[in-house]
């Protein structure tokens, strides 16, 4: 769909009623989790998180604690959604691990900062507020669920940056004083907790949509392959093999008062592959010399210039669109130029020796829906046509702000010659 497609309509009456424009959502990693034990134990930088209450063990509790470095919103942007998300490996109601009605609460709260290093279960950050998420979890008995659960926080985004969340157990829930207990892995596993959301943009924009024209992966096993089918691939599986992902796009020409807003690459993800580490962070560079699908191998791969974004990802974005934003690159071609984009296999976050690989469909794919493509927000000038003759700020409505420079100026006369005033 192109831009003329979905101009939003920016008149005064509308713009209450027109709805937000929103991008594809992006994923940001955990940077920092960890838990603590109220036995006095603390593990952060280990593969387990816990949470919840032990009844039966002398009411020992275990509290996860995260942090995320969200994006910077620029004017006009907002979050349009906020998904927590942790890959949860075990549950146990310990008042009746046979019950299929017994649930546990877990809740999560924003909570002041805290260094790893330094806390403990005797100084935990106290919550800034009340509980912005909860899941009431069904799952019983001891066996492990291998699943992502997750919680809604929307209502923790746009405030602090970074932003430190707790999860903990409702200790009032039927499971019994808490007695609910779940694990979950840790970044260090590779299956890092993670926030999945959407950015609202300012709903005067106008949004287009551009598919890649050139895209292929090369390969230092296979250095003088070219690999330019259905699927391309990025990253390090083997520690010491390299693959990188490159995607050629041609922008659009601007409209005289059109400028780009901003950028996101949007891939369709096949896959994820990893020995464990299926929790990665891929660097995106803007490339500065030619290159062809046709002809791109390992040992022909061009060279890059500026790191212009990232895109982070797991098997949990499978058979969807992952995405990150690139709004440099794509400024620094402008209007109707070409951005050349590598994802690159230095991944910047993760796991084992930063062994893992993204799989994503190419344009030759068979379904146009799923392309790589930019995903670009214009700004465009509105005009007020026709022009109003009493406005007088020339803000292209009659208020009382006219009013008032009217009456500020009442009577007032500024011919040169002031005879003529009289």
């Amino acid at each position: 769909m192109g831009k003329k497609d979905m101009l939003v309509i920016c008149a005064a009456v509308l713009l209450l009623l027109a709805g937000s424009v929103q991008a594809a959502a992006v994923v940001v990693l955990s940077s920092v989790d960890g838990e603590l034990d109220s036995w006095g134990n603390k593990s952060f930088g280990s593969t387990v998180l816990d949470a919840g209450d032990s009844a039966y063990a002398g009411e020992r509790v275990w509290h996860t604690y995260l942090k995320f470095d969200l994006p910077t919103l620029d004017v006009g942007e907002s979050f349009g959604s906020a998904k927590l998300s942790l890959y949860a490996t075990g549950y146990y109601c310990h008042t009746d691990p046979t019950n299929p009605n017994a649930q546990s609460a877990f809740r999560v709260w924003e909570c002041a900062a805290f260094d790893p290093n330094t806390i403990t279960w005797a100084n935990q950050p106290s919550e800034t507020g009340g509980i912005i998420g909860l899941l009431d979890t069904r799952y019983y008995g001891d066996s492990n669920t291998f699943s992502w659960v997750d919680w809604s926080v929307l209502d923790a985004m746009g405030g602090s940056n970074p932003l430190y969340l707790l999860i903990d157990v409702n200790r009032d829930d039927p499971c019994g004083h808490g007695g609910g207990v779940m694990w979950f892995t840790s970044f260090e596993q590779g299956w890092a907790p993670r926030i999945a959301y959407e950015i609202n943009f300012d709903p005067c924009a106008v949004t287009e949509t551009v598919d890649a024209v050139q895209d292929c992966y090369v390969d230092s096993v296979s250095p003088d392959t070219v690999f330019n089918g259905t699927q391309m691939i990025a990253g390090n599986w083997e520690q010491t093999r390299e693959r990188s992902v490159l995607i050629r796009f041609e922008l659009p020409v601007l409209a005289p008062g059109e400028d780009f807003y901003n950028a996101y690459l949007s891939l369709y993800q096949d896959g994820m592959g990893g020995d464990p580490g299926v929790t990665a962070t891929f660097p995106i560079y803007d490339v500065n010399s030619p290159w062809s699908e046709t002809t791109c191998t390992y040992n022909t791969m061009p060279t890059v210039s500026s790191l212009v974004g990232s895109l982070s990802t797991s098997p949990a974005e499978n058979q969807k669109r992952v995405g990150g934003k690139v709004l440099d690159a794509v400024r620094a071609a402008g209007s109707g130029g070409t951005v050349n984009l590598m994802v690159r296999w230095d991944i910047t976050q993760s796991v084992n020796g930063q062994q893992s690989v993204g799989v994503w469909k190419t344009k030759d794919n068979g379904n146009t829906q799923l392309n790589p493509r930019l995903e670009l927000v214009l700004t465009a000038p509105v005009e007020c046509s026709p022009a109003l003759q009493t406005d007088v700020n020339g803000d292209c409505k009659i208020d009382f702000k006219d009013f008032a420079v009217l009456a500020s100026e009442w009577l007032q006369c500024n011919w040169s010659n002031q005879a003529l005033c009289q």
